[in-house]
């Protein structure tokens, strides 16, 4: 995992954390279609076990992050972030070249 300080704009500090969960069942596979509210649900109450931990977890700048919530489906004004300029996305794209 990194220690690197993640990048800010204002105050604001963005990371991006990966989970590896393993659901142990009985009988059959979990749907694909099962929100992860109830798979969780099941492992901690019902009748699965289930285990997880971090595999991840590194900071990302506002771009990235308004590129990972639009991946996700979600809204990056969630955390108040605005859609980058093509300038920004130029800068960004000629910095990771280096």
């Amino acid at each position: 995992m990194s220690s690197k300080p993640a990048p800010e704009i204002g105050k604001q500090r963005f990371y991006k954390t990966v989970l590896q969960v393993t659901i142990l069942t009985e009988n059959g596979p979990i749907p694909d279609n099962l929100p992860l509210d109830e798979i969780v649900r099941d492992g901690i109450d019902g009748d699965s076990s289930l285990t997880w931990n971090v595999t991840s977890s590194e900071p990302v700048t506002a771009l990235e992050m308004y590129d990972l919530l639009l991946s996700q489906h979600s809204d990056p004004e969630f955390f108040e972030l605005e859609e980058p300029s093509l300038l920004e996305r130029l800068a960004h794209a000629h910095n990771n070249k280096e």
